[in-house]
């Protein structure tokens, strides 16, 4: 998920609409609401067709007795739920300082926050990815070291295969996973934000880097290669699998000689968009959709290449990958 942060709060006239025919919130709780409204009204994936008229009546109405800020978050929250997204929200500034995404409050104390893997199989390399909840340059790094580091080990038993699983994947920051990625992924484009209008803005990895448009967002300070050809990869997803665990998937996806096995995804394959508020909230806008790097678009259920449980998908991805020629090749 891509997050654009933006300080501040607009200036408007206290006449603002919706606020008289509920009561008056305080001058400063009425422009605070007004702007978050106005952010949402312009960014929104939906917004060509949703009543903003209506959107801002009612949370005037929710907010009519608001005189802090912090009492308009009740209204700000039904605004955004009413955006018909499922990935929109509002963070508090006690849910973390400074928070890289919408999950990173998710992750319980004592969670797995570092890939993990082993041969599998006598000749197939598994890939454990857990979400990543970091936002700080070191934390990025060190997510996407990991994963290299892992895959230099793995890639030193000459696998025939690679089994990336994203079932355990909530989602979190996007750009150390794709960056850890890249020897698996292939360097170029491999997926897009779509807007609703407009071009869309390009996902590329590239010599252990990650990043959209012009900039890097992560990088791993390794830059492992995997020697021969292109590996053969199969990716598992299930409905834990989820916003930049999506991601992950996507940019698989149109990638020759890869392969996605397990349950569709959570549904939220779409990029939000993030506004630091001046009370210092964050609001996340959900204001594009995936796309795969053949331009395919999502923006619900990443639907796997063959449907098993997910507790059967590791078995059928294991069968697959031994009955690829590049398996059998390396048995004779």
């Amino acid at each position: 998920m891509s997050n654009t942060f933006v300080m501040g709060c607009a200036s408007v006239a206290l006449s603002l609409a919706g606020a008289a025919a509920h009561g008056e919130p305080s001058s400063r709780a009425a422009v605070y609401l007004d702007h978050a409204l106005s952010l949402m009204e312009t960014h929104a994936l939906h917004r060509d067709t949703l009543d903003f008229g209506e959107i801002r009546a009612r949370a005037f109405a929710l907010a009519q007795d608001a005189r802090t800020t912090q009492e308009t978050w009740p209204a700000v929250r039904a605004a955004l739920a009413s955006l018909g997204d499922n990935h929109s929200a509002l963070l508090t500034p006690d849910q973390g300082p400074h928070p890289a995404s919408l999950e990173a409050i998710a992750y319980p104390p004592g969670a797995r926050t570092l890939p993990s893997g082993a041969l599998i199989e006598d000749a197939l390399a598994y890939l454990w990815i857990p979400g990543h909840a970091g936002g700080d340059h070191e934390a990025d790094a060190a997510f996407a070291d990991a994963l290299q580091t892992l895959i230099f080990k793995l890639a030193s038993e000459a696998p025939c295969g690679w089994i990336v699983d994203l079932r355990e994947n909530p989602g979190g920051n996007m750009w150390p996973m794709l960056a850890g990625l890249e020897p698996l992924i292939g360097d170029g484009r491999v997926g897009a934000f779509k807007p609703p209008t407009g071009a869309p803005t390009h996902w590329w990895v590239d010599d252990g880097a990650a990043g959209s448009g012009d900039a890097a967002q992560a990088a791993s300070r390794y830059a492992v290669t995997i020697e021969g050809p292109r590996p053969v990869v199969a990716v598992l997803t299930g409905p834990t699998t989820a916003s930049s665990g999506e991601a992950v998937a996507v940019a698989f996806r149109g990638r020759p000689d890869a392969r996605s096995f397990g349950e569709p995804t959570f549904g939220v394959s779409t990029g939000n968009r993030g506004f630091r508020l001046d009370d210092g909230a964050l609001m996340f806008v959900t204001a594009s959709r995936f796309a795969d790097r053949d331009g395919q678009v999502y923006g619900g259920k990443v639907v796997p290449d063959e449907a098993v449980v997910a507790e059967r998908a590791l078995p059928a991805a294991a069968t697959w990958l031994q009955a690829h020629a590049r398996c059998r090749t390396m048995r004779r």
